[in-house]
């Protein structure tokens, strides 16, 4: 939303962008990142998949790296095909891992939860 981008951008991050201003335009959003990331995106979290994903994954660097936490794009759709992303992977030599927060052991959540609560109070994680 148009409110996450000025918290952001609040909380110092050098571009934010709303994805639901670009319809679903792989292209338009793509280019407006070329403009914001000219030297390429290093580092990419992705919790959305869709038209995003697929207009991030040819501007990432050479070694870059992909977080995927959720595909909420993909979740009642048919996602796109993998091999459209996997000659990025090979050719740039993109690290990609998904993660869920319920892999973590349940003996580990108190250590989660009260290293988080200090990382909030010492600023090091801005909340909402």
């Amino acid at each position: 939303s148009d409110e996450k981008v000025k918290w952001l951008k609040d909380l110092g991050f050098d571009h934010a962008i709303n994805y639901k201003n670009y319809q679903e335009s792989t292209a338009d959003i793509k280019t407006e990142l070329q403009q914001r990331f000219p030297n390429g995106i290093d580092i990419y979290f992705d919790n959305t998949g869709g038209f995003l994903t697929a207009a991030v994954w040819p501007l990432l660097n050479q070694h870059g790296r992909v977080v995927v936490c959720g595909q909420i794009a993909n979740y009642n759709r048919a996602p796109p095909k993998i091999d459209d992303f996997l000659m990025y992977l090979v050719m740039k030599e993109i690290r990609a891992e998904g993660f869920l927060l319920a892999s973590m052991p349940k003996s580990r959540w108190p250590d989660f939860y009260r290293e988080t609560a200090q990382w909030i109070r010492e600023n090091k994680i801005i909340t909402n």
